[in-house]
């Protein structure tokens, strides 16, 4: 995968980032995942992950960056 927002979004919500035609690292990726979900340790992202894309404070900002467009 290369370098950039989409790479860095998955990671840090707790994925992995494989180049997309290295079949064998998506296969072991794949791996990894089910071997935890086996074990019940399958975790998602970080609460502080999950606030930052908060769908209503997502908002809330593009809310701020529209109002100040339009201040006079």
């Amino acid at each position: 995968m290369p370098e950039g927002y989409l790479k860095t979004t998955i990671l840090e919500a707790g994925g992995k980032a494989v180049p997309p035609t290295d079949v064998a690292a998506i296969k072991n990726a794949l791996e990894q995942f089910f071997v935890l979900f086996e074990k019940h340790q399958l975790s998602g992202p970080a609460k502080d992950v999950i606030e930052r894309y908060n769908r209503v404070g997502l908002t809330g900002d593009l809310v701020k960056i529209f109002e100040s467009l339009f201040e006079t």
